[in-house]
């Protein structure tokens, strides 16, 4: 019996050790097969990128589900263009169940909200694009809206203020969001920091290798338009496991869709009748200061018909007045070569800096024109904010754009100021 029963137990550890071995040859040419997918994905980014292999390696991972949505920048909004998503993690922020950014690092809800509660509180309604969410920030309490919901309560002024910024949004979105969502919210003042997405969205058709843009499209606009008239795919979520052999399967078996210099897509756009309108108003003198006029002075009006408080700054940008630290120099740099190695010559430092300079200058001078305009009304104002940083030798930006939690806090500082100065205060600057 004995004999018998050691026997058995040297079958079976036979048997144990034969699955081990079996189930480590597995993980083995499973581990292989998926680094050498890598590999093969990396060496093809950095050639269509024209990047280093830190780089590629980089956005490769980028591309695993776990990251998937730090940075899917929100659903699709069919008046709006997007739509931030409720309880989701954007970078270091995280939006709470109603989709903006709470001004706590805990992503809470309002006491209450759409209504307003008791107790006289001034609500203000923060709008922007991804420096106004807090792209730079390092957690929700270090956004614009949370450094400013704490000055006007140090200084004495109960407010509540709610961050409305969205990534990638420019004026015409926030135009239609003020009439299709703020003017709903029983705001007392609606602040909006603009400039850069703008500027930015005059040079798109570089990117989507189009004649020239189109007014008023944003870079998903034209992502969806694309989608929509079957010039493109999005891009499906892989699974958490055998991520990068499933990534490079579906990039071999995927058919090839419309690139910027594709015939089909040019033709489609042909096809659309704004497309041609945008080409006649872009013909015209300081078209971009005139289109960007018109935005901000629509939102105006409709604060103003409403009798909600209204202010626009200019936003301050690397381009101009800063003295830009080592930092900011180095990683700006390194941003714009590698946008020009996608994107081309629009986005060398020489060309780039020229071109925001000038756009920039046109909506100073369309944001003057409308202060001339509402210089009768205390309630509207338009101030031109890019000289903000000039004495500022620290880092401020965090890339091309983006500040840091000290830039949010200035800015924020100087909103406050401009607040009580409006209040009987202070002193408008």
């Amino acid at each position: 019996m004995g004999e018998f029963t050691e026997a058995l137990v040297a079958t079976d550890m036979k048997q144990l050790r034969s699955f081990f071995i079996y189930a480590l040859i597995c993980l083995i040419t499973v581990g292989s097969v998926e680094a050498g997918s890598f590999a093969y994905l990396c060496w093809r980014t950095k050639v269509a990128a024209g990047t280093t292999w830190t780089e590629a390696s980089r956005l490769l991972l980028l591309r695993h589900p776990s990251q998937h949505r730090r940075h899917a920048y929100g659903g699709f909004d069919p008046i709006g263009t997007q739509f931030l998503r409720a309880h989701t993690t954007y970078a270091d922020l995280r939006t709470n169940s109603w989709g903006f950014v709470a001004n706590g690092d805990d992503a809470g809800d309002p006491p209450v909200f759409p209504d307003k509660g008791k107790g006289n509180k001034m609500r203000i309604i923060l709008l922007g694009g991804s420096s106004m969410v807090g792209a730079g920030a390092s957690r929700n309490s270090q956004t614009i809206a949370a450094h400013l919901e704490r000055l006007l309560t140090a200084d004495g002024i109960k407010a509540e203020v709610f961050n409305y910024g969205m990534f990638g949004a420019h004026s015409h979105n926030e135009l239609l969001r003020i009439v299709n969502e703020v003017v709903f919210l029983q705001a007392n003042l609606v602040i909006v920091l603009n400039g850069w997405n703008d500027a930015i969205y005059t040079i798109e058709h570089l990117r989507q290798g189009l004649p020239h843009p189109i007014v008023n499209w944003s870079q998903l606009s034209y992502s969806n338009f694309d989608y929509f008239h079957g010039l493109s795919e999005f891009t499906r979520v892989p699974p958490p496991v055998m991520t990068y052999t499933w990534l490079l399967i579906d990039t071999l078996t995927s058919a090839p869709t419309a690139t910027g210099g594709d015939a089909r897509k040019v033709a489609t756009y042909n096809g659309l009748p704004f497309y041609h309108l945008s080409e006649t108003l872009l013909g015209q003198a300081k078209a971009h200061g005139m289109i960007f006029g018109n935005n901000v002075g629509a939102m105006a009006a409709i604060c103003a018909s409403q009798g909600i408080g209204f202010a626009h700054y200019l936003q301050p940008h690397p381009e101009q007045f800063k003295p830009l630290s080592p930092e900011e120099e180095e990683k700006i740099v390194a941003d714009l070569e590698l946008y020009e190695k996608q994107w081309g010559l629009g986005w060398r430092r020489a060309v780039f800096r020229q071109h925001q300079t000038e756009i920039f200058d046109q909506y100073a001078d369309a944001q003057a024109m409308l202060h001339q305009t509402y210089a009768a009304n205390p309630s509207v104002r338009f101030t031109d904010l890019r000289p903000l940083f000039a004495d500022v030798r620290e880092r401020i930006y965090m890339d091309v754009i983006h500040y840091n939690d000290t830039g949010n806090r200035l800015l924020a500082r100087r909103f406050a100021d401009d607040i009580k100065a409006s209040l009987g205060q202070g002193e408008r600057k």
